[in-house]
């Protein structure tokens, strides 16, 4: 199962996300992601998308009055725990 939630303390929402397994007697980290910059999470069957923000683009990006880009990370669920596919930037419109 996963367990995620987000913590205040800079301009945006920080994300954390871990992955967990339970046998009945045991529960075990599979994985996990702290403090994602602006990151939002959505779950599917068998796959995670992390979008987000890294802070330096974002830092640099407001300094020059731009719209900074965001990435987007897609993971598959495995056993064993998340198997990164794909990590990409989402150019901002009209960019």
């Amino acid at each position: 199962f996963l367990a995620y939630g987000t913590r205040l303390g800079k301009s945006h929402p920080l994300l954390s996300v871990e992955l967990y397994s339970f046998d009945g007697q045991k529960l075990t980290s599979l994985w996990k992601t702290e403090d994602v910059y602006d990151g939002k999470l959505d779950v599917e069957r068998n796959r995670v998308v992390l979008n987000y923000m890294k802070e330096a683009e974002f830092i640099e990006a407001a300094t020059y009055n731009r719209i900074p880009p965001r990435h987007e990370a897609i993971y598959k669920v495995t056993p064993e725990g998340m198997q990164l596919l794909d990590d990409h930037q989402i150019t901002p419109r009209g960019q």
